[in-house]
């Protein structure tokens, strides 16, 4: 689920993130989300940024600030809560917080492999 170039989520939700302890690595990375809690099937998200403690997706349904999810990207299972979720145009942007740090050795992956997706 690519969302187009122009696709929100660079602008107003962008700004309660800028007290971001940790930097912020740029992503256009196909993932799923998955609602910890009601049985729900996975859905397709796009991860638009992430850093070690958090990550910003692009999806294409609402989400509730304080829902519990599930990340997949590629082989890697992040786990979070929904801080916020904004809608812009047909699109909704997602801030989550981690339950876990990501690990430097895991951050720095993420950072290669998506940024040759980016590059796909």
């Amino acid at each position: 689920m690519r969302t187009p170039a122009d696709a929100p989520g660079d602008s107003k939700a962008k700004r309660g993130w800028e007290r971001r302890l940790h930097p912020r690595f740029e992503a256009n990375a196909d993932c799923t989300i998955t609602l910890l809690e009601g049985g729900e099937s996975p859905r397709s998200a796009v991860v638009r940024d992430f850093s070690k403690t958090g990550l910003r997706l692009c999806v294409d349904f609402a989400l509730q600030p304080g829902d519990g999810v599930g990340v997949q990207i590629s082989d890697d299972l992040f786990v979070g809560e929904v801080i916020y979720c904004e809608r812009e145009g047909a699109w909704y942007v997602v801030g989550l917080v981690l339950a876990r740090p990501i690990s430097k050795a895991k951050l720095d992956l993420l950072i290669r492999d998506l940024a040759l997706n980016r590059a796909r």
